[in-house]
């Protein structure tokens, strides 16, 4: 199956703005390390998945 999602528009400013703040020690992480964690599996799977051409369950 091939084809194109249609994305959400990012706010990417905001992001690094409240992640320099953070490392400033200003405020805190704009995404949790665990939701980072996740997102980083899902790319794993999803170039696995590619790779082989098959279904790879994100666990």
């Amino acid at each position: 199956m091939t084809g194109r999602l249609a994305s959400v528009p990012g706010a990417y400013e905001s992001f690094y703005r409240e992640m320099a703040a953070a490392i400033r020690g200003e405020g805190p992480v704009p995404v949790p390390a665990e939701e980072a964690r996740d997102t980083v599996r899902v790319i794993e799977c999803a170039l696995l998945s590619s790779r082989d051409g098959r279904a790879v369950a994100v666990r």
